[in-house]
């Protein structure tokens, strides 16, 4: 059996405690709390692994909220993300919408320079998207990194998974709290399909973009071990990307 297998395995097990139900009841209840708040919210989509559980969770309760994927020139080749979405929309038609930026094609431009062209295309995809736009949801968790616990551990209103900005907007992060063994137990209990990339578990870190890390840790090498068609495309772009 592969990692994920296990992991998905132990999950099974894992989604018949009481712990993991009282964590699964919470989610669902503070989404129908958030939609009581907001007219037009939607879904940051990345489909990695917490946002695609959102997405399942959002279909069941109100499944009009548009989920919106900023993709970009790499996005599928730096991962499945057509197969899973595929074989997800197949089985919960979602209201996902691609919001498409290409700050690539057209240009001679470096990779610092694409990503520098770029870095406010996430604050505004939304605005572009879905003009009247009141509530974000968003997979952030707090073991992910010592910056997400601390935007997660803000809180304006009565419920700690619900953020109001001064804007009068707000942010709902219904699974903050989840640890590996819950979104194994959901997308296990739930059969989501997953990118390829969780292959080695659900440790694995999933971007739509080349981010700064993967670009100064050498994090292309993945990749490249994974799909050498699709690493070969981007380094030609991108000389300066070459796995060492």
């Amino acid at each position: 059996m592969s990692a994920i297998e296990i992991e998905l395995k132990g999950g099974l097990l894992w989604g018949k405690f009481a712990q993991y139900k009282k964590q699964e009841q919470v989610a669902f209840a503070s989404l129908r709390r958030f939609f009581s708040m907001c007219e037009n919210p939607y879904l940051a989509l990345s489909w990695g692994k917490q946002s695609i559980v959102l997405a399942h969770m959002i279909w069941q309760i109100r499944p009009e909220t548009p989920m919106i994927f900023l993709r970009s020139w790499e996005s599928y080749l730096l991962h499945d993300f057509e197969r899973v979405i595929a074989s997800f929309c197949e089985r919960w038609p979602i209201n996902w919408i691609d919001h498409y930026r290409d700050n690539v094609s057209g240009n001679n431009l470096s990779w610092k320079e694409t990503r520098d062209l770029g870095q406010n295309d996430i604050q505004e995809m939304a605005e572009r998207a879905i003009p009247d736009w009141d509530g974000v949801i968003m997979g952030l968790s707090k073991d992910e990194s010592k910056a997400r616990r601390i935007t997660t551990s803000l809180n304006t209103t009565e419920w700690r998974t619900i953020f109001r900005y001064t804007t009068g907007k707000f942010r709902c992060t219904p699974i903050q709290a989840w640890k590996q063994n819950d979104l194994a137990a959901y997308i296990a209990n739930n059969e989501i399909p997953l990118l390829s990339a969780y292959r080695d578990g659900l440790s694995a870190r999933t971007t739509a973009r080349i981010t700064r890390n993967q670009a100064d840790l050498n994090g292309m090498k993945d990749l490249k071990n994974r799909d050498m068609t699709a690493y070969n495309i981007i380094v030609s772009r991108f000389p300066e990307l070459s796995a060492k």
